[in-house]
């Protein structure tokens, strides 16, 4: 217990006194994530509330000093236990740390600290005429941090790749409270070794990353949302390696089975056909004069594959509306 609040103290003394949380009810809102934990058996000691690389470094080497585990938390949106708490310890939260510090058109790259969500910076970039493609389907609230710890994905990895394709650069805090540079602020990058690959789903198991530099691409000119219904999963299945085949490659293919249609229905309703067996989710991106052809190829291979019925997207609203509801 005297560790314990040596631990809190130092912590108070070295950061703001309302960074620190230690209250009963404040340590047990954090000690979860979105996984499904029927109880919750441990709490941390402290959650702390970090504002830059400096204060983690600080935190860090306190951890160290008590011996005391540390537990990076984002938005708190996994499910596989990532933000809990085994060992009491410290909650480091990066909500305050939700910078987006760069954005050079000419290299194509953004500078961002861990705590920036992840569709704010898709929302930012795209207004320069650039594109992030991860997209986890939580991407209203998770951060940039926590989708690198995890090497998120996501609906539109199919074409574009996932986090881990899109990551040039790190800072990560390492053990001793010493920062590491993993990589260089440049699209091209063919020196030493990719340490990139190492952080990127390590889950904060090996360094905190305080900041990260990330690749853009351009944005596609033009976006549209097919939705093909089926009577058979073998069908919806087949039509997949179909569209392949055509040489038509697009930035989504999304599977749902029934029980799915049924949920996401019920959930956001949006007037999905409920009584079939499958459905795919279908996006193709590109330029303004492509979209037809693609639209039109698709649609053959959807009927050609026994598709009974198809819907497309018409407008924004619409596009949204298909996509608000599979998240």
């Amino acid at each position: 217990m005297l560790m314990k609040n040596n631990l809190i103290s130092d912590l108070k003394k070295s950061l703001s006194s309302e960074n620190v949380l230690t209250d009963l009810e404040e340590r047990y809102a954090y000690a979860q994530d979105a996984t499904n934990i029927r109880q919750i058996k441990k709490l941390p000691d402290a959650v702390v509330f970090v504002e830059n690389k400096e204060q983690v470094q600080k935190v860090v080497k306190l951890a160290n000093k008590y011996k005391v585990p540390v537990i990076c938390r984002g938005a708190g949106t996994n499910v596989v236990g990532s933000c809990t708490v085994e060992h009491g310890g410290i909650i480091l939260n990066f909500s305050k740390m939700n910078k987006i510090l760069e954005i050079n058109r000419e290299n194509m790259t953004v500078t961002v600290e861990p705590g920036v969500v992840l569709g704010v910076l898709q929302a930012e970039v795209e207004k320069s005429g650039l594109f992030y493609p991860p997209d986890p389907s939580n991407l209203a609230v998770s951060t940039i941090g926590g989708s690198i710890a995890q090497s998120s994905g996501g609906a539109k990895s199919f074409k574009y790749g996932t986090t881990k394709d899109y990551v040039l650069d790190l800072s990560v805090v390492m053990a001793d409270g010493e920062i590491l540079k993993t990589g260089a602020k440049t699209i091209k990058n063919a020196t030493g070794y990719n340490l990139n690959t190492l952080f990127v789903g390590s889950e904060g198991t090996l360094g905190i990353v305080v900041e990260a530099v990330l690749k853009l691409i351009p944005k596609p000119q033009s976006k549209k949302v097919l939705m093909a219904y089926f009577d058979t999963v073998k069908d919806a299945v087949a039509a997949v390696n179909s569209i392949i085949e055509q040489r038509i490659y697009p930035a989504t293919i999304d599977f749902m089975d029934r029980n799915a249609i049924q949920t996401v229905e019920k959930f956001y309703p949006a007037n999905l056909l409920t009584e079939k067996e499958a459905a795919l989710i279908i996006e193709i991106d590109g330029f303004e004069c492509s979209m037809d052809y693609q639209e039109n190829i698709i649609k053959g291979v959807l009927n050609y594959c026994n598709a009974s019925a198809i819907q497309a997207s018409h407008n924004d609203d619409e596009y949204n509306k298909i996509w608000t509801a599979r998240r």
